[in-house]
């Protein structure tokens, strides 16, 4: 009688493919190797897009909660206070009024970048 693979489990399938001798049976182990591989595309493909879909919300939610607030944050408190901190240097808008106007624009435009990350789905342009 001939083992039914695809009823076993992927725990079964390693132990049998590991045991099988291959010279007795060469077909059946093919067919085992065959189904372990059917099954292991299927998990990966399933566990790939359960764990893609959690890292975006992840990521979605920390730009929303966190690294949006923030770079605005800095953005306002340097043009309130006329200087922002970048590495442990103050960079003064009347020392260095480029290099300010630069520095805020670039927390401004990180902060716009990634508010409309939020909004735009991934899936929908691939």
């Amino acid at each position: 009688m001939e083992p039914n693979y695809s009823e076993y489990s992927i725990t079964e399938l390693q132990e049998a493919i590991t045991s099988i001798d291959r010279a007795l049976y060469p077909e059946r182990f093919e067919r085992l190797k065959a189904e372990l591989l059917n099954r292991d595309e299927e998990e990966h493909d399933a566990s790939q897009l359960v764990s893609l879909s959690s890292k975006d919300l992840l990521i979605k939610l920390s730009n929303a909660f966190f690294v949006i607030p923030l770079m605005i944050y800095v953005g306002v408190d340097a043009l309130n206070s006329g200087e922002i901190l970048l590495k442990g240097a103050a960079i003064s808008k009347n020392e260095n009024f480029i290099l300010f106007t630069l520095s805020v624009m670039f927390c401004f435009l990180i902060s716009a970048v990634l508010t409309c990350s939020l909004f735009v789905d991934k899936s929908k342009s691939s």
